[in-house]
């Protein structure tokens, strides 16, 4: 994401971003790479592949539109965001399972805590904490901590489900925080 959105807020918004910055974002790419290989070598779908390098272009929009909207209340921001989502959601959902895709639900004590957890931590929080760091210090400077967020999947997995890292994976994230290093200092 990084490579599309340091590029991209050159050109759309005018930002300048330092050397190192985008030394930093090719370094952690770099590892993006080698830490992809193991994927290629379990056999990730060509699909999956096409669908993250789209998420991350749109991911660098996003990031340069919420910069955009820099002299807005972030709260609200992301409250709308929110708001036109879930719509957009229901609309598909209403079309592509009928009103099923909402009468099947059942609101058990578990699926209503991963809902919350899920929609308010793991997203209103979340945007809301990528808003204020992008607003704060630029595109160019908080994009390359995306390339944790591999990294920290790979120590979770471990953690949680026991999965063994790949040399390829170890080697590319510590190739990804050294990128993140490069682009902060």
């Amino acid at each position: 994401m990084p490579l599309f959105a340091i590029p991209l807020s050159i050109i759309l918004i005018h930002e300048r971003p330092r050397t190192l910055n985008v030394i930093g974002a090719v370094v952690g790419f770099i590892g993006v790479i080698i830490y992809g290989a193991s994927s290629i070598m379990r056999g990730v779908s060509l699909i999956g592949a096409l669908l993250t390098v789209v998420n991350a272009v749109f991911w660098a929009l996003y990031s340069i539109y919420f910069r955009r909207l820099g002299n807005n209340d972030g709260l609200i921001v992301v409250s709308n965001m929110f708001i036109v989502g879930s719509v957009l959601l229901a609309i598909m959902g209403l079309l592509l399972d009928g009103p099923r895709a909402f009468t099947n639900i059942e609101w058990v004590p578990g699926f209503i805590g991963n809902l919350l957890g899920t929609s308010v931590v793991g997203g209103a929080v979340l945007f809301l904490v990528w808003y204020l760091l992008v607003n704060s210090i630029g595109v160019a400077n908080s994009t390359p901590y995306i390339f944790t967020v591999p990294a920290l999947t790979l120590v979770l997995n471990y953690l949680i489900m026991g999965i063994q890292p790949t040399m390829p994976e170890i080697i590319g994230s510590a190739v990804m925080f050294v990128g993140i290093y490069l682009a902060s200092t």
